[in-house]
């Protein structure tokens, strides 16, 4: 059994749907339905990369913007992500300068929309507390929580960060957006297709497919592709 998750890239992807950013108190993104204003929300395809990409043709980008960054994309409600999650963010400590690392849940439809916008409010209010509050999300869904559903995000901050959530400024409530917003980007940019992947130096994406389930194989093809981003830069 391949230790990953599946997602289901023909539903229809999302940035920012208005109920999971009203149940927090955030602005939201409108929906688009015409192509042109998905490309604009999500970002264009690089030429070449298949937008509809799976897990054994990975995207080819490059993408400059994203040469010396390591990112790492889950979904609370995927085992395989609960699993190996703090080893990925154990990993990411050993990372060499300049190399930067990020993570983001995958942003594919409406039922993502409270895991991002609550994961987002945290990384920008209160972020070292973001360890704490995906320990417990994964504990919740892990007990029988309904993944889409608002509450689960509520009750993981509450518990992370504390019974009294911290007041967002306007500045925050900036900054939160943009990150919904960039998750919804990069999910699309890299045609993500299962969880957890790994997108590397803005050209190459590593997930547990390539590895038949083991990542610690994962992890040393991640460093191979480090040290060679290293040598070129």
């Amino acid at each position: 059994m391949r230790e990953e998750c599946g997602l289901n890239a023909t539903r229809r992807r999302f940035v920012a749907g208005s109920a999971g950013a009203a149940m927090f108190g955030l602005p939201h993104a409108q929906q688009r339905s015409s192509s042109a204003a998905k490309r604009s929300l999500l970002g264009e395809a690089a030429p070449g990369q298949n937008e509809g990409g799976n897990a054994s043709s990975p995207p080819l980008g490059p993408f400059p913007e994203d040469a010396k960054k390591v990112l790492l994309f889950f979904a609370f409600s995927c085992p395989f992500s609960a699993m190996s999650h703090e080893s990925f963010i154990e990993w990411a400590g050993t990372l060499p300068k300049p190399i930067e690392f990020a993570r983001f849940p995958t942003v594919m439809n409406d039922s993502d929309q409270d895991s991002i916008v609550a994961h987002s409010m945290v990384r920008v209010l209160a972020p070292t507390k973001l360890l704490d509050f995906e320990r417990a999300v994964f504990a919740s869904i892990a007990r029988g929580g309904n993944y889409a559903a608002a509450k689960t995000y509520v009750s993981a901050l509450r518990e992370s960060v504390g019974a009294k959530l911290p007041t967002i400024s306007a500045a925050q409530h900036e900054q939160i957006a943009a990150r919904v917003l960039r998750a919804g980007r990069l999910t699309n940019r890299y045609a993500l297709a299962v969880t957890p992947s790994l997108a590397i130096g803005g050209s190459l994406v590593l997930t547990p497919n390539q590895t038949g389930g083991d990542y610690q194989s994962m992890i040393a093809l991640a460093n191979g592709s480090i040290s060679r981003i290293l040598e070129t830069h």
